[in-house]
């Protein structure tokens, strides 16, 4: 899956419209990148609100916002958000903001749409049009800002419009939704480097294949170009265990903040492994050659990168 079509309105600096979007797309300048950033992530809050992910990234609290209502039906409002923070990513005057993606479809996913097909005729006409699928969501904001309503405003299959609320609304169309909201990544520039070396550590030691899969494969990224990393290992340091490197057991802090940046953009694209990958933050020019190459391997970890 990734993005064909993105429209925004509401965010300060955002363009209201990006077209024709293919695998590698690339972000305006700042501040209109933040704005396109922050657009694909409360897109992806709004379709899986449950957990709120990447809304820390947008700064509008300082603490933990408290979620009222249920995550898992998507009715909820985010309380104890920051008006003046919420304020400088909204345009004057504007107590809602819109974003609406087209998304073309992958194989799997359209063949999940196909499946529903048989107790949905109106999916078979869809899909026959053509194999994307549009959504639009919606934040309403209160009088001071101070809280927020994200929900799903539209969906559509090709030109075929279902329903997103109410008793017409399709019983396969919430789960579908909630799954493409956790198809959709942006790096955090300023998260700890702990915090980062602490989820590999965690995947390399997991049960599941694919996690260790993914620590694997970030591993031997890190000691290639353009990362040319001292090995990775892991070590007990104290009571934890940590990500180091080289057989002087390097932390990550000590190789300065070009590992710190090779951690977090290796992860996020061999262990994450999104659909899209947004990546709103300046990188070095073999660096950005390397994410741009992703898309289009063989075996390609991400559907879609966003770069500056």
């Amino acid at each position: 899956m990734y993005v064909t079509r993105l429209g925004i309105e509401g965010l300060r600096g955002a363009p209201e419209s990006m077209t024709e979007l293919q695998r590698v797309v690339q972000l305006p300048s700042p501040p209109a990148a933040a704005a396109v950033a922050d657009a694909l992530t409360l897109l992806s809050i709004a379709l899986q609100p449950a957990g709120l992910r990447g809304l820390d990234q947008l700064e509008w609290s300082s603490d933990p916002p408290e979620v009222v209502g249920d995550p898992e039906t998507g009715d909820v409002q985010i309380q104890g958000l920051l008006p003046a923070a919420v304020s400088a990513s909204l345009q004057p005057d504007v107590r809602a903001v819109t974003v609406e993606a087209e998304l073309w479809l992958d194989p799997p996913l359209f063949g999940r749409l196909r499946a529903h097909a048989v107790r949905d005729p109106r999916v078979v006409t869809a899909l026959g049009q053509r194999p994307t699928l549009s959504v639009k969501v919606g934040w309403l904001f209160n009088g001071d800002r101070s809280a927020a309503s994200p929900g799903v405003l539209g969906a559509r299959v090709g030109d075929v419009a279902f329903d997103t609320v109410g008793k017409e609304r399709p019983l396969w169309l919430p789960p579908l939704l909630r799954d493409l909201g956790e198809r959709f990544a942006r790096t955090a520039p300023f998260e700890p480097a702990g915090a980062v070396a602490a989820r590999l550590v965690e995947a390399s030691l997991s049960a599941l294949p694919e996690q260790r899969a993914g620590w694997k494969a970030v591993a031997s990224a890190l000691t290639q170009p353009p990362f040319s990393l001292p090995a990775p290992g892991l070590a007990l340091v104290g009571p934890d265990c940590t990500a180091v490197f080289g057989e002087e057991l390097l932390r990550v802090r000590q190789l300065g903040r070009a590992a710190w940046d090779a951690l977090r953009l290796t992860e996020a694209s061999l262990l994450l492994r999104p659909d899209v990958l947004v990546v709103d933050e300046a990188v070095a020019g073999p660096v950005r050659d390397w994410l741009t190459q992703l898309p289009a391997t063989d075996t390609a970890p991400i559907e879609q990168v966003w770069v500056p």
